[in-house]
């Protein structure tokens, strides 16, 4: 036997829709790009590269090994992967990073892009092979 959907059941759903649609805005809203941030970088499980993201900061630099090569970009508080000879590019798909704890990985490259504050403990828990 089916239940039919009565008046209230819709005001349920709407409520409950509007509550969500809020909640996923005030949370966007709420990323902070902050001038204390830094990026660490790793390449085959090396500290290669210590980076503090500020707004007036802005540096373009490429990361080469065996394995292949990163091109990586530096600029409004914010870090990405510009090029990349990778092959399935994922690492560049994932945007730009600026946030405590936003990271960017490139397994065939072995490059790991890791974002911390200044209070948070700078060692990584990540081992590439």
């Amino acid at each position: 036997m089916k239940k039919k959907i009565n008046k209230y059941d819709i005001i349920l759903i709407v409520i409950i829709t509007v509550i969500n649609c809020f909640l996923i805005y005030y949370n966007s809203k709420n990323i902070v790009y902050s001038d204390n941030n830094e990026a660490l970088i790793y390449s085959n499980n090396e500290l290669v590269g210590q980076y503090v993201l500020k707004s007036d900061y802005k540096n373009e630099f490429t990361i080469s090994k065996d394995d292949g090569y990163n091109t990586i970009k530096i600029e409004n508080n914010k870090i990405w992967i510009e090029d990349t000879d990778c092959p399935d590019k994922y690492c560049k798909l994932q945007g730009d990073i600026g946030s405590d704890g936003q990271v960017i990985v490139c397994l065939p490259n072995k490059l790991l892009i890791k974002i911390i504050g200044n209070n948070k403990d700078k060692e990584i828990d990540f081992i590439a092979h």
